[in-house]
């Protein structure tokens, strides 16, 4: 019949209905079926509306999974393990599900040779034989003579993946005659081209494998398959194994498989999977077969997920399918004792040998750690294997970013190591350690604000990269043996840098993809606060915000550490006429810690400051100066008057002070010595900065040189975090005893001091642990302190006034002396005249109490009290009589300066005692 072709419009209710057909539609139709197409488009309409009624209603997991994900993800749990249920208990659904796997296999076959190895779809030949592994390791492999069960099952399920392999092995080859005929076509174009070009020129590689996955879930499917197997599996007492048709197509697959050489990640599978068949570890065997055939995903960013392994998961509890897997366990050791005798020792050592390359270490490292575990080679190769991975930065990047289970490949690394006897040399070194830190700049790690991204495709990140990784190994070989001559000092390392440097990569990631770094960065941690916690106190690195040094960056580039130590040296000895205050000293020292490990630049800028200008710089190291921080204190004077240097020099010493308090809490036998030492430490520190920053210097013979205070605030708030944090600390330096501009400088600039108020009651309050002198000084200071901070708690003030008051007034006749003798009679052993020491303290504190302002009642009562004694005292031995000539005068002259004070104290708060 003729045909016409028109337009018309593809709608069923426009062909039923009789509906006028649109322009530009197309129309085919013939005159004797147009009635009949309308009829059957109409019934066809029906019937799909039909059947997708009757799924809503049969299957109501539709309707859930529109509800979210959550639901979404245990439905599918739930029905792939209804499926498995089900195969499990109809023997005659898993004998059709097994014979239409295997004919799918085999339908592959046929097509390969009818039109060639392109015909195949790699991918789907994967998935086919995924579900073909976990369809026998679930539902076994039958019984009877059926093309879906028994021993016939398995002859034609081995024949076709052989067959398939084959078909891998052709491509392979096929693969590689391009691959040599790419290379001698690049090496004669390379020689003709000339060799001065700027352009890199960089070798082609062969082409990715695309059967690689293919190739490893086709040997998980036939271990499992040999595993099922009756003549292999079934019979544990047996020890000669029959031997069938079905059993030598097992092994010929099983052989073609072993014998088939891919791609890294192929030799890297098939290593582990020897290694087990080897050791006959049915336990490990069966887990990594079934890892990789269900737990994981088939594809993982374009390659098969080898590298997670149940040794990063922790330990489960039993559950109801122990028995099961102790019988799959049986399964899989028969299997092992079959096919182990089948090749010789040194064949399945070179198989395992063939994963433990250090390409085959970037793409799997858990082989490289079951061999470590398990001796599967000496110790020789692997320590070659680790030395030559972690000194090629190249491949240090890889394993930071794209493996998961490195960190696990470090410790085992270390443990291997600990297992041999002396000596036990790491393969990283600190020397290795810091000429690698010298060639890093850790600034660069900052994010491009433009794209919120990490620019890793640099030298420098490979380097940092492969800093991280060292810096594990040999953080948890120090964590194991602290006292090796082979250890390192983490406080010398950039361990803040390394950490900042890890979050910078897991920052926005997800958990999957940086799961690796993640433990890395947790490790790392964990070590440093351990070791040296006082690194995770410290501020950020200046790499994370490159603004906190801002307003003294100049425009002089990045300042080594010896050009800091040049411009410390300068300005010491008085060269740099351009920085008599030492500012630009102190520019460049910070701008280097931007670019340099603070403990490098720390080191250099301490052996500077410790020079003269007549004595060579002494040589420490980052280390002795963390164990003995007191040696900063022996810097020359011109050091604290300059304040650019002084600010460096208390920036040094903070960071050593932390240092030292957590080596020492780790030295010490017991917490009662560390925390004595400590005070005794910061006592020392405190004195000599209350010193320096007051101007009492004393010179050689107890000369003094006269200087004004240093109003630093630096130096004062290292002085206040000192008396907060160590509880007792001015009750020492007072009954110690300082120069009297030291306390009033302390009391000036120190209000924290008053927290010490009751231990310095407690000493005024004993008669037996100072002299009369020294309490009467130490009584000084504790009244200036009530008198300037007492205001913020009266109710700790009041007894210290009391206290301060009484050792006053008990002391007035030390003040005028003996009767009848010269007032310097009575001196203390060093020589020191007790008379004049009290006469002293008398008078400034009668000085101090003319500074009370203010509604400070209880303390004006104490004051007032305590002037009345005085007061009389002075009454009382003005009119004694029998003393003359110039002793009496001089007593009376003493008396009347006494009563002007009292009198001046008086009126400074009113006039309110009757004199």
């Amino acid at each position: 019949m003729p045909t016409t072709i028109t337009s018309f419009r593809k709608d069923l209710r426009s062909v039923s209905g009789g509906v006028e057909p649109k322009k530009n539609a197309t129309k085919v139709s013939t005159a004797a079926t147009t009635t009949t197409t309308a009829t059957a488009a109409t019934t066809k309409s029906r019937k799909v509306r039909k059947i997708r009624s009757q799924s809503r209603r049969s299957f109501p997991t539709q309707q859930i999974r529109r509800k979210g994900k959550g639901g979404s993800r245990e439905n599918e749990v739930k029905q792939k393990s209804n499926i498995a249920n089900a195969l499990v208990e109809d023997k005659y659904l898993a004998e059709k599900a097994r014979d239409c796997l295997v004919s799918t296999l085999e339908s592959m076959v046929k097509l390969n040779f009818s039109e060639g190895i392109r015909s195949i779809h790699w991918g789907g030949a994967t998935l086919i034989m995924r579900a073909y592994a976990l369809l026998v390791y679930r539902a076994g492999i039958g019984a009877g003579s059926s093309p879906g069960s028994g021993s016939k099952f398995v002859e034609r399920a081995m024949r076709a993946i052989h067959a398939l392999v084959s078909v891998v092995v052709t491509q392979q080859n096929q693969v590689d005659e391009k691959c040599v005929k790419s290379l001698s076509t690049f090496e004669e174009n390379n020689r003709t081209e000339n060799t001065s070009s700027s352009k890199a020129v960089s070798k082609p590689s062969a082409p990715a494998n695309v059967s690689d996955q293919f190739c490893i879930m086709a040997l998980c499917a036939a271990t499992i398959t040999c595993a099922e197997f009756p003549p292999i599996g079934n019979n544990s007492h047996a020890q000669i194994f029959m031997e069938s048709d079905a059993s030598e197509a097992c092994w010929s697959c099983l052989l073609s498989l072993l014998k088939l050489s891919s791609s890294h990640l192929y030799s890297v599978f098939l290593s582990r999977i020897a290694a087990f068949i080897a050791a006959e570890d049915a336990t490990e065997l069966r887990r990594l077969v079934i890892i990789n055939s269900s737990l994981t995903d088939v594809f993982d960013n374009g390659r098969f997920a080898v590298g997670m392994d149940e040794h990063l998961s922790p330990p489960q509890a039993a559950t109801t399918e122990d028995a099961e897997k102790s019988l799959k366990d049986e399964a899989f050791f028969n299997f092992c004792r079959w096919a182990s005798p089948k090749l010789q020792d040194v064949q399945w050592s070179n198989l395992v040998k063939s994963g433990l390359t250090p390409d085959a270490l970037s793409t799997d490292v858990m082989a490289v750690v079951d061999a470590m575990r398990r001796c599967h080679a000496t110790d020789n190769e692997l320590d070659e294997l680790v030395k030559n991975t972690l000194n090629d930065a190249s491949r240090c990047e890889v394993l930071f970013y794209h493996q998961t289970g490195v960190l696990v490949f470090l410790t085992n690394a270390v443990d291997m190591l600990l297992k041999r006897s002396e000596p036990r040399i790491p393969i990283v070194s600190p020397i290795q350690l810091e000429r690698l830190t010298s060639k890093i700049t850790w600034q660069q790690c900052t994010r491009n604000h433009n794209n919120n991204s990490l620019d890793l495709a640099n030298e420098n990140n490979e380097r940092r990269c492969q800093f991280v990784l060292q810096v594990v190994y040999a953080f948890v070989f120090f964590d194991k043996i602290e006292d090796s001559a082979f250890a390192i000092d983490p406080r010398s390392l950039p361990l803040t840098e390394a950490l900042d440097f890890c979050n910078f990569c897991v920052e926005g990631k997800k958990e999957r993809d940086v799961f690796g770094i993640r433990c890395i960065h947790s490790k790392l941690k964990a070590l440093t606060l351990k070791h040296c916690p006082e690194i995770m106190e410290m501020p950020l690195s200046s790499t994370k915000n490159p603004m906190n040094y801002g307003l003294i960056i100049s425009d002089e580039g990045a300042i080594t550490p010896d050009r800091v130590f040049i411009t410390i040296r300068e300005c010491l000895q008085g060269n740099s006429r351009t920085d008599p205050s030492g500012c630009r000293a102190e520019r460049f020292f910070f701008q280097s810690r931007m670019h340099f490990h603070s403990a490098i630049i720390d080191t250099k800028a301490a052996c500077a400051l410790l020079s003269t200008r007549h004595s060579p710089p002494p040589f420490f190291t980052y280390s002795a100066l963390c164990r003995d921080p007191l040696v900063l204190l022996k810097c020359h004077i011109s050091v604290w008057k300059c304040k650019g240097l002084r600010r460096i020099i208390l920036s040094i010493l903070r960071r050593a002070l932390d240092a030292n308090e957590y080596i020492t809490y780790e030295t010490a036998p017991t917490k009662e010595v560390a925390l004595e030492i400590l005070s005794v430490r910061d006592t020392i520190v405190a004195r000599c900065l209350l010193i320096a920053g007051s101007g009492s210097f004393v010179i050689g013979n107890g000369r003094k040189e006269a200087s004004s205070p240093i109003h630093c605030p630096m130096t004062m708030g290292f002085i206040r975090s000192m008396v907060a944090r160590q509880k007792g600390l001015v009750a020492m330096l007072l009954k110690q005893g300082l120069p009297e501009g030291a306390v009033d400088w302390l009391v000036e600039f120190v209000p924290e001091s008053l927290l010490d108020a009751p231990l310095i009651t407690s000493c005024l309050s004993e008669r037996n642990s100072l002299t009369a002198a020294e309490r009467l000084t130490m009584a000084d200071a504790a009244l200036r302190i009530a008198i300037v901070h007492g205001s913020r708690d009266e109710s700790e003030a009041q007894p210290l006034t009391y206290a301060a008051l009484t050792v006053l007034v008990s002391s007035f006749f030390l003040v005028l002396g003996p009767i009848g003798v010269p007032v310097n009679v009575i001196c203390e052993e060093g020589g020191q005249d007790v008379t004049q020491v009290c006469r002293k303290a008398t008078f400034r504190m009668l000085k101090a109490m003319q500074k009370i302002r203010g509604s400070r009642v209880s303390l004006k009562n104490e004051v007032n009290m305590a002037l009345s004694k005085i007061a009389g005292l002075c009454k009382s031995e003005g009119v004694m009589t029998g003393v003359v000539g110039i002793i009496a005068s001089k007593r009376k002259s003493l008396l009347k300066e006494i009563w002007d004070a009292v009198t001046r104290a008086n009126n400074a708060m009113g006039g309110t005692l009757q004199i």
